[in-house]
């Protein structure tokens, strides 16, 4: 059968997760997750979407939602929490399907972008936006410098990284990455 998995944060809900949130892991799988209102997201290691074969993954990130990747206890926050990959990876095999729409006002902050293989959709709308830097030192308004080097300290994002894989980045009205 077909995996389904769906959550949904509205109004001024809190989650924190200490380790990964994966959408649309397993083969075969389906799984939606939707921030809107005021809701707020927080993964010490990673998220996943669409990570499983032949699977579908959608993220939405609408009105002022925040969901950040890298930091339990939230961007700025190192005290209270843990850190770990940061990681966002989108359609980790081939015909996995990740769609990722962060619009309204709402954020999505990762300390690394990674789209493996498959087929991944990103729009960035309205004034929707989208930050690839180190969530663990830094918050809005300093957000920091972008993770594009390839230390240990400084992890490499990257995008379309097999032969099979096709991502697009759609930025329009005042979306920002």
């Amino acid at each position: 059968g077909e995996a389904i998995g769906r959550l949904e944060m509205h109004d001024n809900s809190v989650l924190r997760i200490s380790d990964d949130l994966k959408i649309g892991a397993e083969e075969n799988g389906n799984g939606y997750v939707l921030l809107d209102g005021n809701a707020v997201a927080t993964m010490g290691s990673g998220i996943s979407v669409s990570e499983g074969a032949m699977s579908r993954g959608v993220l939405e990130v609408r009105g002022n939602a925040l969901i950040s990747s890298g930091n339990s206890a939230g961007p700025g926050e190192s005290d209270l929490g843990f850190t770990d990959e940061g990681y966002l990876t989108l359609s980790v095999r081939p015909a996995a399907t990740a769609d990722v729409i962060v619009a309204d006002s709402g954020k999505l902050y990762a300390r690394t972008l990674q789209q493996r293989d498959g087929t991944t959709m990103m729009t960035i709308e309205d004034s929707g936006q989208f930050h690839v830097f180190e969530v663990f030192e830094f918050a809005e308004p300093d957000l920091g410098n972008a993770t594009v080097g390839g230390t240990s300290a400084n992890p490499t994002s990257h995008i379309a990284a097999q032969p099979t894989s096709d991502m697009t980045i759609l930025i329009k009205d005042n979306g920002v990455m």
